[in-house]
């Protein structure tokens, strides 16, 4: 969602997609609130769509952003296969978001799996912070003080 506001914001047209529908109305006003803030409209759309469900058809796309997925090994392998297939249907880059989930490592395996080299299968630690809030387990530890991440 944020990833999508964020491109809009500078010009692109935007698809945000979750497998819920509530985080898309939380998008859809957060963009309708950016919108007015910035004076102009931003072009982004939303939809459901399930990583996990095959069947599903992949949108095309020139930059897939995936942020808050690897919670899990099947997210995690799913996002995967997702990924190799928008490469190999011409999708220029692949942005990744995760903060060592437990799905990090299926992700990795994952793409090997697809033939991804081992050594392009990888993440790129950048130095940031969590946010101070207090959060399930699965998504933070225990304590809400923000901390430095890298």
């Amino acid at each position: 969602g944020l990833c999508s506001i964020a491109a809009a914001s500078v010009g692109a047209t935007a698809l945000a997609t979750d497998y819920r529908p509530e985080p898309l109305e939380l998008i859809e006003r957060a963009t309708a609130s950016n919108s007015e803030r910035l004076g102009k409209a931003l072009a982004v759309t939303t939809s459901i769509f399930d990583i996990c469900d095959e069947a599903a058809t992949l949108p095309p796309a020139d930059v897939v952003a995936a942020a808050d997925v690897l919670y899990f090994a099947s997210t995690g392998r799913a996002l995967a296969r997702r990924c190799v297939q928008a490469l190999r249907s011409g999708t220029r880059l692949v942005v990744i978001g995760d903060c060592d989930r437990p799905g990090r490592g299926a992700f990795l395996e994952e793409l090997v799996a697809e033939g991804v080299s081992p050594s392009a299968a990888r993440f790129q630690d950048v130095s940031g912070w969590t946010a101070g809030t207090a959060r399930n387990d699965l998504v933070a530890p225990d304590d809400s003080a923000p901390r430095a991440v890298s």
